[in-house]
């Protein structure tokens, strides 16, 4: 299975994300970051056990970073051989064991399995967060029920987009109930003009008129959610 992040050279939180990509290795994944060169020379050195894929395909003139297009991972994905793939943000740790890796590779066949994380200030203590998803393990037949868009790792909804359109497309989608991946807490990197903009354009790629885009983003956010999470199915692996 690969493993598919973009590592930021800017993350707040020191040294996590290297804790997060040894936990995937740790686990028989193969992990490759997509970046822009800038950041891929930048991050190369630092991390020399993972695989860098350079990409112009970033979102710095809508969201003013590279942030990576969530398109160009998912086209990469289905010009694999690999087909099972896991989409992951670049600070999530994932403490399991290979065996419940498996379990999970079994499960992909038929469906899309989301992952909540656990958020931690220490010692990994916490809860659930279930207002966003972290990691999505997906079998690349999958890949081609999703159009281009403007949404990409670093902002929100990009999360809230993969699985909803699985439900459309009647893909079964899962989330497992396991405490799996793990998210210590930082403050938000992110700005609300950015989470507004891919807000609005999440209202209006699926057509929910019915949230006012400028006051209705954080009611349609829990309105998707609700639906995503009432559509699924809950999995122990």
């Amino acid at each position: 299975m690969i493993a598919i992040t973009s590592i930021s050279p800017t993350h707040i939180n020191e040294g996590i994300q290297l804790k997060a990509v040894n936990s995937w290795i740790d686990l028989g994944l193969h992990v490759i970051s997509m970046n822009c060169k800038k950041e891929c020379d930048l991050l190369e050195p630092l991390y020399p056990m993972v695989e860098f894929v350079e990409t112009t395909r970033t979102m710095e003139v809508t969201y003013g970073k590279p942030y990576v297009s969530i398109n160009a991972v998912l086209d990469f994905c289905k010009n694999q051989k690999e087909n099972h793939f896991c989409i992951i943000n670049s600070d999530i740790e994932i403490k399991t064991d290979k065996e419940k890796i498996e379990n999970i590779k079994n499960q992909m066949n038929d469906s899309i399995i989301l992952v909540n994380r656990v958020n931690y200030d220490t010692d990994y203590i916490g809860k659930q967060y279930k207002q966003g998803i972290d990691g999505f393990f997906i079998n690349r037949k999958f890949l081609s029920i999703y159009p281009q868009t403007v949404f990409c790792f670093g902002i929100c909804f990009w999360d809230y987009w993969i699985p909803y359109m699985a439900l459309l497309s009647g893909i079964n989608v899962y989330f497992i109930k396991n405490n799996i991946a793990y998210h210590k807490n930082h403050a938000v990197q992110y700005s609300k003009d950015s989470w507004l903009k891919a807000g609005r354009y999440f209202l209006w790629e699926h057509t929910l008129y019915q949230f006012n885009p400028t006051q209705g983003i954080g009611e349609m956010s829990n309105f998707v959610y609700k639906y995503i999470y009432e559509n699924s199915k809950q999995i122990e692996i």
